[in-house]
């Protein structure tokens, strides 16, 4: 019982510590160069269709149903998700579009918790290549630490 209460003590100021100094809002970036022009690359980001051919969101989740809206490209462009599995539900739009150089999107998640996170997808050419930046920005939430 002392142990647990030694424990119990230590721990809990300490985490309470933590979730105070974490940050509120975090961003998160990854880059990979692909062997191909950036105006090959873009239509498979500014169409929702050609980006859940490859978003690991649709492709991990049998259980997954899209619902596209109209247009398919382009800022206004959105589908809806809905899962029985790991996926949840939530909303994608398309917000802003620079062809052949950025698309920007916003990830709205509903189910199991509700979340807003901006993810942009820049396309920096270089030479035969283009190299692929995918930021994500969005607030911390204490439950999805």
């Amino acid at each position: 019982m002392f142990t647990l209460l030694i424990v119990m003590t230590t721990l809990v100021p300490a985490f309470l510590a933590y979730v105070a100094f974490k940050p509120s809002e975090f961003r998160a970036e990854r880059s990979m160069a692909i062997d191909a022009p950036a105006v090959a690359i873009f239509p498979l980001i500014n169409d929702l269709h050609n980006l859940n051919l490859w978003n690991p969101l649709a492709l991990s989740d049998p259980q997954l149903a899209l619902t596209y809206s109209r247009p398919a490209t382009d800022a206004g462009a959105a589908f809806d998700w809905n899962s029985a599995g790991r996926s949840g539900s939530g909303r994608i739009p398309i917000t802003n579009t620079a062809p052949a150089s950025k698309v920007t999107i916003d990830r709205e998640f509903v189910k199991p918790f509700t979340a807003r996170n901006v993810a942009e997808f820049s396309l920096v050419p270089a030479g035969r290549t283009t190299t692929v930046i995918l930021a994500m920005t969005g607030c911390n939430a204490f439950f999805t630490s």
